[in-house]
This record gives structure tokens, sequence and C-alpha cells, in this order.
């Protein structure tokens, strides 16, 4: 017995597939993955746990989801209080939005004078010397003062161009059927009634801080000169940067969200999309695939970026001129 089959022996072929590849699809296919939360709950009506809200930022590639919170069980009804009074107020000011998706909040124009920060708890009146916030809960889950949501978001990767990029399999019998993704998300919490707090906290100590002269300038010393001087060379080299990450951050907060509609993954019309986008239809006329590449032309393109790299050092390294020779010794004269 040769080793050839010695080997096929040890690792025997269990199953064999007929590989199928759908047509690009009109819509657009993402996968979206939650790092913090465990496979066991996914987020669907049967866990409880259905999406209240979908919405995508196209040019700027951020999409966010909410997801409903019951307050029945393991809620902090003040804290609910605090951060939906700060949501419920940015919102009526028209608050473009807080995080990264927004521009880091930019354009929100925010009026102090709203009690958003509550404090005490239990019955009776709170710390603040102010009628106790929960002894009306129930009227504030009504009139939208309270948190009731969690918020997941990301950024959309797309495949960059020439490079290798993601399909979603889908099996039936004996035939797998490829599709292309159009991007994935990372989806992660997003604390945006925290920002809402804070930027409400920072714009009332702001209006209310007294209107005192300022002061007068100290002459600047020599080492303070020398220390602009050195920052100011170190910001012109990263200017460009600056300036890329100023303009996204613009986009970012100009771009308006666009909703979507979700249906939960057991709805009929989940299964009848799925069913006309993830499988192909009409296996028998499917054209053979055929490869373009031989398995040297193929592991030349996946190297590609390395012999690249070592063309371009070896061409620097001729480049550089040698330093003429020095004596070496005492020099007589």
């Amino acid at each position: 017995m040769s080793s050839m089959e010695v080997d096929s022996d040890d690792d025997p072929v269990v199953a064999e597939y007929n590989v199928y590849i759908t047509p690009e699809l009109k819509e657009q296919l993402y996968l979206l993955q939650y790092p913090t939360r465990k496979r066991q709950d996914p987020f669907n009506a049967e866990h409880g746990t259905l999406p209240t809200e979908m919405r995508v930022k196209p040019k700027t590639g951020f999409l966010e989801v909410d997801i409903g919170i019951t307050p029945a069980r393991r809620f902090d009804k003040l804290k609910g209080l605090q951060w939906g009074q700060a949501l419920k107020h940015a919102k009526d000011a028209k608050a473009k939005g807080f995080g990264l998706s927004s521009g880091f909040g930019r354009g929100n124009e925010l009026e102090s004078g709203m009690k958003v920060l509550v404090s005490g708890s239990g019955s009776g009146k709170g710390k603040s010397g102010y009628e106790d916030p929960l002894n009306d809960f129930e009227a504030q889950v009504e009139r939208g003062g309270v948190l009731m949501k969690q918020t997941f978001g990301g950024t959309i990767k797309k495949p960059d161009e020439g490079r290798p990029y993601y399909m979603a399999g889908t099996f039936r019998g004996n035939e797998l059927h490829l599709t292309e993704i159009t991007g994935i998300v990372q989806m992660r919490p997003q604390f945006h009634h925290i920002d809402a707090q804070a930027q409400l906290a920072k714009t009332t100590l702001s209006r209310n801080a007294s209107k005192s002269l300022a002061k007068p300038q100290q002459p600047v010393s020599a080492t303070a000169l020398a220390a602009q001087r050195i920052k100011a060379e170190s910001d012109t080299q990263v200017s460009t940067t600056y300036e890329a990450t100023e303009k996204f951050l613009d986009a970012a907060s100009d771009e308006n969200w666009v909703k979507l509609g979700y249906r939960d993954e057991e709805d009929v019309a989940s299964f009848e999309l799925f069913d006309e986008t993830m499988i192909l239809k009409d296996v028998n006329g499917a054209n053979e695939l055929k490869a373009e590449w031989n398995a040297t032309q193929y592991l030349d393109a996946i190297n590609r970026p390395i012999i690249e790299e070592k063309k371009a050092t070896a061409k620097k390294a001729k480049s550089v001129k040698k330093p003429a020779d020095r004596p070496h010794g005492p020099v007589r004269k």
C-alpha cells in the first residue's frame, strides 16, 4: 500500500457537495455580528428581544439597532429615568444624535434648565428636595421619559477591491449555495444616553457660569515658545489625517438616518425572501465554474503584497550609496 493511500484512509472524505453561486443580489446582504452577545441568546421574538427599530446611514456606513428593554426585571428605574429624561430632552431639542455615527454630537444645541438629572430613591422626597421621581415612574414610561431600549451599532465594513470577500452558505441536500455578502458590521453597545446626559450637564454648567472678566495673559516664556514650535511641526505632520477625520465627522453629522423595516427570522416573509435570494433556482441550467488561474498563479496572487514589498525593499537598498572610505588610525600631518 502506498503512502498516498494510507494518508487518504486517515482522512477520508465523508461528504461531497455541488457548489453553486447565486446571481448578484439587487438587495444588500449584511452580516451582523454581536461580539458581546451569547450565541444562545439571539435578538428575536422567541427570546423576547425583537428589535424595535433599525436604521442606516448609507453614505458614511453606520448601522444601528434598538432592542426593547422590559423594566419588570433587572432594571434600575432611577437610572432609566435619568437617561430617559436626557434622551427625551435631546430629542425635543432636535439634537442630531450622539456618538461616532453622528459626528460625536456636532450641531447639537441643547438648552439648559430642564430637570433631567433626577436623584433620590424610594418614597418621599429625594436628596435634591424634589418629589421622588419614582412615584411617577409609570406615568414617565407613558410619556417616553424612561430609557426603554438598548442600542447596538457599528460601521459597515465592505470588501476592498481586489481583496477576498465573504459569502453566506446555504445547504440543501447535497448542494451548497453561496451568496456574496455586501458587508459585515460588528454590532456593539452604543451609549447615546450617557452622551446626552453628559452634554446636558455640560450645557447647564456653561450657561450658569459667572461672566467674570478674563484673567490678564502672562507673557509667554522662551520655553513655552519652543514647545509651541515643536507642537506646530508635529501638527503639520498629522494635519492630513486630522482634516480627513474632521471631514468624515461632519459628513456623519449631516447625514440623516434611513429607517429600515425589520422581520423576525421566523416570519413567513423572511422564509420567502430567503428562498428567493439565497438559493439558486435552476441548478440544472447553471454554468460550470472554471478557474482562471492554476495553482502557481493563485499562490502568486495571494502573496503579491509580500512579493511587491520585497522588490521595493531591494530596489531601495540598491539606490542607497555607500559612504566613501575613510582612513583608519591616526592621521599624521
